[in-house]
């Protein structure tokens, strides 16, 4: 259960907690990379707004017309007339079309968001292991110079003999 829980929080907040990781542990050069993935996918994000605001209009006839001819398509059922429903509702099908456009920007832009949270923590996993490569002769320095002081010295050079 815990797991649909995590899941469901990197969904909802996944692009912040990636922005907020790679300000966190990027170097310089790594940074200016993380501002060209985002700049990028920002112009493709304002491009795809500004032509869901422009074309709003015509999307949302496109998608009607599309909507009327599934309403007033032959179907081999036969329905009694008293059972039938009026298929061509002018309001209710305005209103479908515009919540089906909406949906459709709202998928792009959903998918957009997924595209610069995986680049980012491509980002940040390819930071961490050169990071860790830097670290390594540190690290190995360290153990290999732990000089131990006073009895704990003398007894692990007795176990020796």
């Amino acid at each position: 259960m815990t797991s649909s829980i995590s899941d469901d929080l990197k969904k909802t907040f996944g692009l912040k907690a990636a922005r907020h990781e790679a300000a966190q542990k990027l170097n310089k050069e790594e940074w200016k990379s993380y501002e060209q993935v985002k700049k990028l996918i920002d112009g493709v994000r304002n491009y795809e707004e500004r032509q869901y605001r422009l074309e709003y209009k015509t999307r949302v006839e496109t998608v009607a017309k599309r909507l009327i001819n599934e309403a007033g398509a032959k179907t081999r059922n036969f329905t009694p007339p008293w059972t039938r429903r009026d298929k061509f509702d002018k309001s209710a099908i305005i209103l479908q079309a515009r919540r089906v456009v909406h949906d459709q920007n709202d998928k792009v832009m959903s998918f957009l968001d997924q595209q610069e949270t995986q680049q980012i923590e491509e980002l940040v996993q390819r930071s961490k292991h050169i990071q860790q490569q830097r670290e390594k002769p540190k690290l190995d320095f360290q153990k290999a110079t732990n000089r131990r002081s006073g009895l704990d010295r003398r007894t692990r050079s007795r176990s020796r003999s």
